[in-house]
């Protein structure tokens, strides 16, 4: 794998459903974008190629005359307070994991509240927010919290080893364009092998070197290319 690439990152997508955490997440994806010099792209995924089977031709009328409004007035909003920034939107008929899934692409970055009001709706223990982390090829962003919560100044990024250098490598440029330091971390625990643990205290110390020289390896594997963050 080539440790000198930077990752490639197209726009940022956020999805919304006219919820409180739903803006929280635009406005998070938009200062993102600004940070990055990406477009804003706001999606609201109606789902009604779902309900066409059971819903009046009105209802489905309704329910996107609905979305629209939200989308318009979103951008508007958005595009006033980042007024450098390019900002579209996109109504989809379809279900909204599938919909930011095909909207991302490989190298959009989706950007969606914790909870909503459905579409959207609760990322914590429904299908959606499950279904959108897993099936992505690229980064999701789930914002929580408020809008003026205190920043640690650091981003965090869990590897393992050398194969993580992707992760690595878009957790690096987080914190260059956040002018944050950037942590790695590796958790392991010798204890998830119950029933051999036995044979492996006496080289508890030399597994542990070996895990602290991997995570070592990746930090010195993409110094070169991002030598800001600390």
């Amino acid at each position: 794998m080539n440790t000198s690439e930077s990752p490639k990152t197209g726009p940022v997508i956020a999805g919304v459903d006219g919820s409180a955490n739903a803006a929280a997440a635009v406005l998070w994806a938009a200062a993102e974008a600004e940070r990055r010099g990406q477009p804003l792209h706001i999606v609201h995924a109606a789902g009604t190629d779902n309900r066409a089977a059971y819903a009046s031709v009105e209802s489905i009328r309704l329910v996107l005359q609905h979305g629209r409004e939200l989308l318009n007035a979103t951008a508007a909003r958005f595009a006033e307070r980042f007024p450098g920034l390019l900002v579209t939107t996109e109504l989809s008929h379809r279900e909204p994991a599938e919909t930011l899934h095909t909207v991302a692409g490989n190298h959009g970055t989706i950007v969606v509240g914790s909870r909503g009001l459905g579409g959207f709706g609760s990322l914590t223990h429904g299908s959606v927010g499950v279904g959108t982390a897993a099936g992505a090829n690229g980064p999701v962003v789930v914002v929580r919290g408020v809008e003026d919560a205190d920043s640690t100044g650091t981003v965090l990024v869990g590897v393992r080893d050398e194969e993580d250098l992707d992760v690595v490598r878009h957790a690096a440029q987080s914190a260059q364009l956040r002018k944050a330091s950037l942590r790695l971390l590796n958790i392991w625990n010798m204890f998830q092998h119950v029933g051999v643990v036995a044979t492996m205290l006496d080289d508890v110390g030399e597994i542990a070197q070996e895990r602290k020289d991997k995570i070592s390896a990746v930090a010195a594997g993409i110094r070169d290319n991002f030598p800001e963050p600390r």
